[in-house]
């Protein structure tokens, strides 16, 4: 004989049950003494991301903006981090964060170097909780090298000293050798 098990189900929302009394709303019947209970079935569900974070890479200076979109029963609150740490608009200053009809938003108006990292979502609610994870690169601008006055020809007498003289720009500031 073959043992064999069934696949597990899928998980399902958890139905928990109420009462509520109900009387008379007509104007003929107040006045009598009735009542009567009715059932409400309240349905939770766990959160879950419908639109995961998304990796953002940013150049200095430039503002960087993380969303994803969220949904549970009742509705999750949001929390975020930053490199595992809880985040706050007091421990990043000029952080904009925002929580409506399901959509999370952090955005960071200027980014600097110090602000790359992991950044986290989490939502939390009677039946669990999801969290998403990216990362934030942020870049320097950068620019070549270029001449804005280039080598000029002179003509000096041997053993005489000589000045050459250069301008050149570029992000990073070149070294000229």
């Amino acid at each position: 004989m073959t043992a064999w098990s069934r696949p597990p189900a899928p998980p399902q929302p958890v139905r928990t049950t109420s009462e509520a009394l109900c009387g008379p709303t007509s104007q003929a019947a107040q006045g009598q003494p009735w009542s009567h209970k009715v059932p409400i079935i309240m349905s939770t569900q766990a959160p879950t991301f419908t639109q995961p974070l998304q990796s953002v890479a940013a150049l200095e200076g430039s503002a960087a903006t993380f969303e994803a979109q969220v949904s549970g029963s009742p509705v999750p609150e949001v929390s975020w981090f930053r490199d595992g740490q809880v985040l706050s608009t007091a421990a990043l200053p000029g952080v904009q964060i925002s929580f409506s009809d399901g959509r999370a938003v952090l955005r960071i108006p200027a980014v600097t170097a110090a602000h790359s990292g992991r950044f986290s979502v989490r939502a939390t609610n009677g039946a669990g909780q999801a969290t998403s994870t990216a990362e934030l690169l942020v870049t320097a601008e950068t620019a070549p090298p270029s001449f804005l006055q280039r080598l000029q020809s002179s003509t000096v007498r041997q053993g005489s000293q000589v000045r050459l003289d250069v301008r050149v720009t570029g992000k990073p500031l070149p070294v000229v050798k």
